[in-house]
């Protein structure tokens, strides 16, 4: 797992390697290598964190005739694919990486369809200048660029870019389109970033640059199949897939971890890698904040150590420390598109970890994206389901950005609402893609990725295995979210996740696998309630930005937030006041 930025520009600059070198240490502070093309104004810089083959021999960039190629990855089928290349080339290393370059010289673009596994790669054609920049299909891994007339500059992460930009003496621009879209619509859910002309490539997307001409090309699509399946052969297919993903997610050189909250997805995990692991080097690690871990939760990860024979590690932090530095930590957040406040929980974590020498954790995000597993999915049940789809698409924005003010954000709601509309699937499906390929990559997984990578941690995913959520994606929706109506019982029983709730029955303890999901994260009102005076000298600073609400009134509001899950006026007030906060605190330090 690694990073890197670069730049092919038509002018003289000063970027030079020891100016890119001070960019994204933090990504890979093991190894780097640098690559510059005098002909065409192309520079490379590269951080490496060394997990597959530690030698030097894994360093990037690799080159093979007319190519050049950095990647930012893990591909678990690695073995696979260059058991299909060994014949035709000579490998100088074990690691992943040096797999791809010939894989794309063997089949061109094609050669994504081989690949399992997480990545952001960029190839440099050294004959015709051409550059080609990859996303994994659901954009665990980051990847942005900037384009303008004569100047294109990439990175594994958008504050690079910003410095890139500062240094070639550009003005910066405020994207107030995006800006809002965080505000308001509780992540960014478009390609743009806070910064004109800077983008995020799109999952299971590359881009083509040639004469600084730009072609944006799809090429993954999550389908459906004709076969259907019932109900038992549903969960042999879940069980016997993961247990495969699991396996392939355990191959690296240094040892792994998992963070294991005695919750069902990461419970799952934790069984299949006992079966796959020596179980000497299996070891969990255990979040404490601020001493709220239930009984429910100590007893399950009990249950879990003494069957399966795991090691864990209970770590405790304390969320006073979360505000302390925000300043500091604000870059953690990167690019900005998201305010959830576990970007900052995470880091907490995340220093921990690197002080134990962890280098990589497997996690449980993607499960409840592809089973069902937020309560919004209770849309496509009835009495839900007869709605006008217009009023479906409005509730469930409500659902995930908590706000009130329709009239004043019209345009936002507008585009957010064609996006779902553009899907043609079941109403469950429309959110399982919507979930999948824009609130992932856009907010989840970036606040996994930026924050342990800035703490030199890897942090991979094996509910988004591709074939894994293929096969999931295939299987009835019913067998998901159980019942044929969705009520406010819902909220209080766990019926969503039901075909991976039996899963873990035949594994675990009654506990485990009914125990209702708990989110990990810290309260917004806590953090405003705790830091009052700072809130109010940031977004009172005459230099604040407010988007669409009147000063006074949003100053005044601070003084009655309150902890708030069902007060729709409360969640507002409080979740627009996070995150107008971290908003001029990124913008004052970008």
């Amino acid at each position: 797992m690694c990073g890197f930025s670069g730049i092919i520009t038509n002018y003289q600059n000063n970027i030079d390697k020891n100016f890119l070198s001070t960019l994204l240490n933090h990504r890979g502070p093991d190894m780097n290598g640098f690559y510059e093309d005098e002909n065409s104004g192309f520079k490379l810089f590269f951080n490496r964190l060394s997990i597959q083959d530690l030698s030097i021999n894994g360093n990037q960039p690799f080159i093979y005739k007319n190519l050049v190629l950095v990647a930012n990855c893990e591909i678990y089928n690695f073995k696979n694919i260059k058991s299909l290349l060994i014949d035709k080339y000579e490998f100088k290393s074990e690691t992943d990486s040096e797999v791809l370059i010939y894989a794309y010289k063997e089949w061109g673009d094609k050669f994504l369809d081989y690949l399992e596994g997480m990545f952001s790669i960029v190839i440099y054609n050294k004959e015709d200048k051409s550059i080609k920049l990859f996303r994994d299909r659901f954009g665990i891994k980051p990847l942005y660029y900037f384009l303008d007339d004569g100047n294109f500059i990439f990175s594994s992460e958008f504050l690079p870019i910003v410095k890139i930009l500062k240094k070639l003496n550009k003005v910066l621009n405020f994207n107030y389109q995006s800006i809002n879209n965080f505000i308001y619509a509780g992540y960014n859910f478009e390609s743009s970033t806070n910064i004109k002309n800077i983008y995020k490539v799109k999952p299971s997307h590359f881009i083509s640059l040639k004469n600084f001409e730009i072609q944006e090309i799809k090429y993954w699509e999550l389908k459906k199949n004709k076969k259907t399946f019932n109900f038992d052969e549903s969960l042999s297919i879940i069980e016997n897939q993961f247990n495969v993903t699991v396996k392939n997610h355990l191959i690296s050189d240094v040892p792994i971890s998992i963070l294991l909250s005695g919750g069902l997805d990461s419970s799952l995990i934790t069984y299949f890698s006992s079966l796959n692991e020596n179980q000497e080097n299996l070891s969990t690690i255990t979040i404490n904040m601020d001493n709220e871990i239930s009984d429910s939760e100590k007893r399950n990860i009990s249950f879990l150590k003494k069957n399966f024979s795991i090691k864990n590690e209970i770590l405790n932090i304390e969320s006073k420390n979360i505000i302390k530095d925000i300043e500091k930590n604000i870059n953690v957040f990167d690019d900005l598109q998201s305010a959830d406040a576990g970007y900052l929980t995470n880091n907490e974590i995340a220093k921990k970890l690197s002080n134990s020498n962890c280098k990589v954790v497997l996690v449980g995000d993607g499960s409840d994206e592809i089973f069902g597993g937020y309560s919004w999915f209770g849309l496509s049940k009835f009495p839900f389901s007869i709605l006008n789809e217009n009023i479906k698409n409005l509730i469930y924005f409500y659902a995930i950005s908590r706000t009130i003010n329709f009239l004043k954000i019209k345009k936002i709601f507008n585009k957010f609402n064609q996006n779902i509309k553009n899907i043609s699937e079941s109403y469950f499906d429309k959110i399982c893609k919507n979930e999948l390929f824009s609130q992932l990559p856009n907010n989840y997984l970036m606040k996994v990725d930026k924050p342990f990578m800035k703490n030199s941690i890897e942090a991979r995913v094996p509910y988004l295995d591709h074939k894994f959520v293929e096969n999931v994606y295939n299987i009835s929706n019913n067998f998901k979210l159980k019942g044929k109506t969705y009520s406010f019982s819902s909220f209080k029983k766990p019926n969503e996740k039901f075909i991976l709730r039996q899963v873990a029955k035949k594994k675990f303890t009654n506990e485990i696998f009914d125990t209702k999901k708990k989110g990990f994260s810290i309260s917004t009102s806590k953090l405003i309630n705790e830091n009052k005076d700072l809130f109010f000298e940031v977004i009172n600073d005459n230099k604040s930005y407010i988007g669409f609400e009147d000063k006074k009134k949003i100053t005044d509001s601070l003084y009655k937030v309150k902890e708030s899950k069902y007060n729709p006026i409360l969640k507002n007030r409080e979740i627009v006041l996070w995150k107008l906060f971290l908003f001029n605190i990124w913008k004052a330090n970008v």
